[in-house]
């Protein structure tokens, strides 16, 4: 039987408990008729591109702090103000563009934030010289 949305799809062998449940590519196991199946693959392919361009989307601020929280009470990672930077750091990583809706953000670091949004390339002139230096000296170590 061909499946109308092009998603691989097996019939589980009897011998299973399962009952004539099918497979989908991911390895998740539904009913017929259930779930991804009756998904327009385009509908599905752009779920799944929306989760990678932004994994953070549809989280509250709150939630994100306790994530960043988490993660540095789970690995052991510094004192009290590296909480507060994991913390600040998860709610930014959804949406950097919003820095001034976050709470918490000293004013030093919402300037160095907007600063860094709206000029990237300001960089120091040391910091270029040294990439064309080290550049050249590869370039030059190659033709050796």
């Amino acid at each position: 039987m061909a499946d109308p949305n092009n998603l691989k799809e097996r019939k589980v062998s009897s011998s299973d408990s399962l009952g004539g449940q099918t497979e989908i590519e991911n390895n998740s196991i539904r009913p017929p008729g259930a779930g991804a199946e009756n998904m327009n693959t385009d509908k599905l392919r752009a779920n799944i591109n929306a989760k990678i361009a932004n994994p953070l989307a549809g989280f509250s601020h709150t939630e994100l702090a306790v994530k960043g929280e988490e993660y540095v009470r789970n690995y052991h990672i510094g004192n009290d103000e590296d909480i507060r930077a994991f913390r600040l750091g998860a709610i930014l990583a959804q949406d950097p563009n919003r820095h001034t809706e976050v709470d918490g953000l000293t004013a030093e670091e919402s300037e160095v934030l907007t600063k860094e949004i709206t000029s990237k390339w300001s960089q120091p002139r040391l910091l270029y010289l040294v990439i064309v230096l080290c550049s050249t000296c590869a370039a030059v170590q190659g033709m050796g």
